[in-house]
């Protein structure tokens, strides 16, 4: 998957291709900017899934690391064997991947199989790529603080693609009409699992959560 080196080669490539991302008057997004790097990344997609499932075919298993639980869970994830996790469902005969491995990938992660509904994950994909930019460009009031993108991992490169150069504009993640922004405490209680609550400072803050 894309390295550091990777994604400056992308970002260069586009900007002189298409010119810059974020149109400097809105402060929006260009969605011709985010059309050249969904099919930048589409034509590298099979290759970089590829390589990523052939190395995992070769691994061993390792002795993981952390110095917390959560530390420790993702490092016994990203040290484990292909032949032990999931992805071994993309994997056919002889460690290629399967002619229909998209198709495995909807069907199985995102519990999806019709165009509409892969179209439908896109469009979401992209409305979260405008709240990011929304929320840090112009603060919590300008987004919408209860969306939320349904899906656990994001629709595939080639997908975006196909569905980016279809769309007309970028879907809008504006605020919610009676919301106004969340308190930090608010946003922390959010994300936090309830055994960590005691991280935030301000024990009323979340009194009502318990």
């Amino acid at each position: 998957f894309p390295s550091h080196d990777k994604m400056k080669n992308l970002l260069r490539e586009v900007r002189q291709e298409v010119g810059s991302l974020v149109d400097s008057g809105t402060g929006k997004w260009r969605i011709e900017g985010l059309r050249a790097c969904f099919a930048w990344l589409a034509r590298r997609e099979e290759e970089w899934v590829q390589l990523a499932a052939s190395a995992k075919l070769k691994q061993r298993f390792q002795r993981t690391r952390g110095n917390t639980p959560q530390e420790h869970t993702a490092d016994e994830w990203n040290k484990t064997p292909l032949r032990a996790c999931e992805e071994m469902a993309l994997v056919g005969i002889g460690g290629k991947l399967r002619p229909d491995w998209r198709r495995v990938y909807y069907d199985r992660w995102l519990g999806i199989n019709t165009a509409d509904e892969i179209d439908k994950t896109c469009e979401e994909y992209c409305r979260g790529l405008t709240w990011i930019l929304d929320y840090y460009k112009g603060g919590a009031p300008a987004v919408d603080n209860t969306w939320h993108f349904a899906w656990y991992i994001p629709p595939l490169w080639g997908s975006l693609a196909s569905w980016a150069t279809r769309a007309t504009s970028l879907p809008t993640a504006g605020p919610l009409e009676g919301y106004g922004p969340l308190k930090p405490q608010e946003q922390l209680a959010l994300v936090l699992p309830i055994a960590s609550y005691w991280l935030i400072r301000d024990r009323a803050s979340y009194r009502d959560w318990e």
